[in-house]
């Protein structure tokens, strides 16, 4: 894919990059180079600075949003993006592998659960018996790594496919309580294949599976065009409330990665039955803009899950949760909406916006390699090269689908 050649150490010095500009060839790639995983600590080495001149700031991009709205999947994708592949280590891969188990075993659980608030789940051991409350047991005790007996696996297959599981997956899952992970489906559809002791993900199913993040902080080293490798340090930070205040640790990042899921406008959060996620997150992104430290930082806003998003919208109208809206119930409208109440909270820097579904790998790596655009064109402005005044996002609203 060529794009224009960026480098962020001659962005950081002007008569370098005045010294390079004749030299640099219009068209280059965005290359990642090795990466290690710091999961749920501080990386020490990494130490914040105040910064020492406009424009000179930590080499920290944040991952910030709700919860379970994909932030964890754009960082896979970032992994991704280097020229390993990413995801090489034996022992990260088995716990993967743990994860996507877990991932099945839990989806069949919350399911059967659902089910059985509705009191649908009788319908279903009319015809299979003892089989349902044999795998409610077992998913109830399941632990992480623990391995799923060839019996069990029959069983959550034939509930799965049973004309009345798959009946009320259909219509209700798009209900704003039907609390099940968006992976369900994904990994229930492949039990077969993840319970063999001899599974190995693949980069589906690595960006498919679904783990709660606390905090995580990951080096990536990426190469623009020509110029020299640079480090950047990554934090995805968790989304409930409970977990906001670490997104404070970060005093000046190099840009804000905001995700919000399009597909969360009828669902409540689970930690406030009484507040609609998608206005949560306008409130949360408004919290971040405001804060005078990331002023001048770049943001970008990613408008995720965009596949589940266009299957909702056909039977679930969006003005139904948000009567202020007038519009038609097209996702292009609806979408419109959604980035305007974004920027008329971004307290003066119009954010950078992304329609995205985080698990399509070719859409992603596009939309990467943009977001490093982004951030290097607002740190030639912080620099004071080459432009009067700061670009101007209003309009620019993209749709990477391929």
């Amino acid at each position: 894919m060529a794009m224009m050649e960026w480098n962020f150490d001659s962005a950081e010095n002007p008569q370098l990059q005045l010294q390079k500009k004749k030299k640099r060839s219009k068209k280059g790639g965005i290359v990642c180079g090795p990466i290690s995983c710091f999961s749920g600590q501080t990386d020490t080495a990494t130490k914040e600075k105040e910064p020492k001149a406009r424009g000179a700031y930590d080499k920290s991009i944040v991952l910030l949003g709700p919860a379970e709205v994909g932030k964890s999947t754009v960082l896979k994708q970032m992994r991704l993006c280097s020229s390993t592949g990413g995801f090489d280590d034996p022992l990260e891969l088995d716990r993967i592998a743990a994860t996507c188990k877990h991932n099945a075993v839990k989806g069949m659980e919350d399911i059967l659960m659902y089910m059985e608030s509705k009191c649908k789940l009788h319908e279903v051991q009319e015809s299979l018996g003892e089989v349902v409350q044999e795998v409610i047991d077992f998913c109830k005790d399941y632990k992480l790594r623990e391995k799923i007996p060839p019996d069990i696996v029959g069983k959550i297959d034939t509930i799965w496919h049973d004309p009345v599981v798959e009946d009320v997956y259909d219509q209700d899952r798009f209900d704003e309580d039907f609390m099940v992970m968006d992976c369900a489906k994904y990994f229930l559809d492949r039990i077969q294949d993840v319970s063999l002791d001899t599974y190995k993900p693949t980069k589906l199913d690595i960006l498919h599976a679904r783990e709660k993040t606390t905090k995580l902080q990951m080096k990536l080293d990426f190469q623009f065009g020509r110029g020299k490798k640079t480090e950047f340090v990554v934090h995805d930070f968790g989304g409930q409330r409970g977990l906001r205040e670490q997104w404070l640790q970060v005093k000046h990042p190099k840009a804000v990665i905001f995700v919000v899921a399009l597909s969360d406008y009828n669902k409540t959060m689970q930690e406030d039955s009484d507040t609609n996620r998608l206005k949560d997150a306008f409130a949360a992104f408004k919290d971040v803009a405001k804060r005078e430290e990331l002023k001048d930082v770049s943001k970008i806003v990613l408008l995720n899950k965009k596949d589940i998003f266009d299957w909702k919208l056909r039977d679930r109208p969006f003005g139904d949760s948000f009567p202020e809206y007038e519009g038609a119930n097209r996702a292009s409208d609806v979408i419109q909406f959604i980035s305007g109440e974004f920027k008329k909270r971004s307290n003066g820097y119009i954010p950078h916006i992304h329609v995205t579904t985080a698990t399509n790998a070719d859409q992603m790596e596009h939309v990467i390699a943009t977001i490093f655009r982004e951030m290097t064109i607002n740190n030639l402005f912080n620099c004071g090269l080459g432009m009067s005044s700061r670009p101007n996002y209003r309009e620019n609203v993209h749709n990477e689908e391929h």
